[in-house]
């Protein structure tokens, strides 16, 4: 099927099911990102330390960088690009969060505050950037949980990543397109 295809399937076809990994190698742009800390893709592409800035898309938990195991920070120096980070882009994760304990928060959404923290309600944020769903809460709030790993000041969340509006220029033989979404 072309990519500019303007009619919906009117017979079945082969859904190309592909099983996926749970990381993702990201190109990065000059900084620094720590293992454990949650990473974002900003509005040119490139992985950077989560924050609550516009253009940013969640992408995941950075892990150990791939040339370098066991080291704590992934520090791109150069160009954009120049550097590649290991995102975990699926499971659940501990977070510190950033509201006072509430068990109306379970099945909340989170959201990026910084690369550490995340917000349950969205008026503590302003960019709304979504990390995932709040699975658990502190044992103190869950008496019958049997996850004893969970301090006070955090909630584990399933991350739920997101894909990014694309703004860009499609050009082909016949025109020129602009893409809004994708």
């Amino acid at each position: 099927m072309p990519w500019n295809a303007a009619v919906g399937l009117t017979a079945g076809r082969d859904d190309r099911y592909k099983q996926t990994i749970d990381t993702w190698l990201i190109p990065m742009y000059p900084g620094t990102i720590y293992v454990g800390g949650m990473v974002c893709i900003n509005a040119a592409g490139y992985a950077v330390a989560a924050a609550d800035v516009a253009g940013y898309t969640f992408a995941g938990v950075a892990q150990e960088e791939p040339d370098n195991p066991g080291n704590s920070t992934i520090t791109n120096a150069g160009a954009a690009g120049s550097r590649w980070i290991k995102v975990r882009k699926e499971g659940r994760f501990v977070l510190d969060r950033y509201e006072p304990e509430d068990q109306s928060m379970l099945d909340a959404c989170a959201y990026v505050r910084n690369d550490q923290c995340v917000a349950i309600d969205a008026a503590n944020v302003t960019n709304n950037i979504l990390v995932g769903v709040v699975t658990q809460l502190p044992t103190t709030m869950l008496a019958r949980s049997p996850h004893n790993d969970i301090g006070t000041d955090e909630v584990e969340v399933e991350l739920m990543v997101a894909c990014r509006t694309f703004t860009g220029t499609t050009t082909t033989a016949a025109a020129t397109t602009t893409t809004a979404q994708l």
